[in-house]
Order: structure tokens, then C-alpha cells, then sequence
């Protein structure tokens, strides 16, 4: 894994052998983390938006485990 920093971006290369997958749920973790640095939400909001993304999870996995 190489970490470079820009002037804009920070940029994460990593094997082309990881797991999209966990990668995708590491993304998804990051985005969650930034969306709710700087916000005024209730915890009870954040969890009503968190068990929204599980759903979309959970459709995506079904829909690859059923076929």
C-alpha cells in the first residue's frame, strides 16, 4: 500500500490482488466519517441514516449470493 499526498488529494494505491469488497466497506466507513465530522445531527438521525446504507448493503449481497 503507497500513500501519496497532493496539493488537492490524498491518494491510497493499493495491490491490485485486495479485496474490492473490503476496500468498498473501507470507502463506505471513511465517507460515513466525513459526512458526520462537521455535523449537527442527533445520534438518533445518524442511525436512521446508518440502517439506510445497511439496507443498500444488504440488497447488493443478496442480489450477488441469489444468482
Amino acid at each position: 500500500m503507497i500513500i501519496e499526498r497532493t496539493a488537492k488529494e490524498i491518494i491510497i494505491r493499493f495491490p491490485a490482488n485486495t479485496n474490492i469488497d473490503e476496500l468498498q466497506h473501507i470507502i463506505n466507513l471513511l465517507k460515513y466519517k466525513r459526512a458526520i465530522d462537521n455535523s449537527k445531527a442527533q445520534q438518533e438521525e445518524v442511525g436512521l441514516f446508518f440502517k439506510e446504507i445497511k439496507k443498500g448493503l444488504w440488497a447488493k449481497v443478496s442480489k450477488k449470493l441469489l444468482r
